[in-house]
């Protein structure tokens, strides 16, 4: 993935978290200002929140406020509550918000796919929170070229 962003941040709720990715993605030029609006109406709607071991979520929204391909790996300083994807009425704590901006359809299935598979290892989760900001853009973006 050649616009991988990775940042790390401190926040408070799920949709500071969002807004952290989108306001990078929106920076550098991948999305439109209105890619953050429609992340909060998605997971509002459709939490994307994964009991992992170390917990992620995957927000994403419509292709149509996508200029180009992009992914924003935030990694929190401290968990935030996201609603969870297999139990919407449940919350799990999150140290990984993976935001997905993609332009077609079949791509972002691919790139989803790759991630939730890199999501289920646990091991690899815990390693990211010692690396640094570049060393974790090396691994990870070997990993979604595979």
């Amino acid at each position: 993935m050649e616009n991988l962003f990775i940042i790390e941040g401190n926040v408070q709720s799920w949709n500071e978290a969002i807004e952290l990715c989108c306001k990078k993605l929106h920076e550098e030029g991948i999305v439109e200002e209105a890619f953050y609006h429609a992340c909060i109406e998605r997971e509002e709607v459709f939490p994307t929140g994964l009991p992992t071991e170390l917990g992620v979520a995957i927000p994403h929204a419509d292709s149509k406020h996508v200029k180009e391909d992009g992914i924003c790996f935030l990694r929190l300083a401290d968990q935030v509550l996201f609603k969870r994807l297999d139990a919407p009425d449940q919350s799990v704590g999150v140290n990984y918000v993976i935001n997905l901006a993609t332009k077609n359809p079949n791509e972002h299935l691919q790139i989803l796919q790759k991630v939730m598979a890199f999501v289920q290892d646990s091991k690899r989760l815990n390693r990211f929170l010692y690396l640094s900001l570049d060393e974790l853009k090396l691994e990870l973006s070997l990993y979604l070229s595979t």
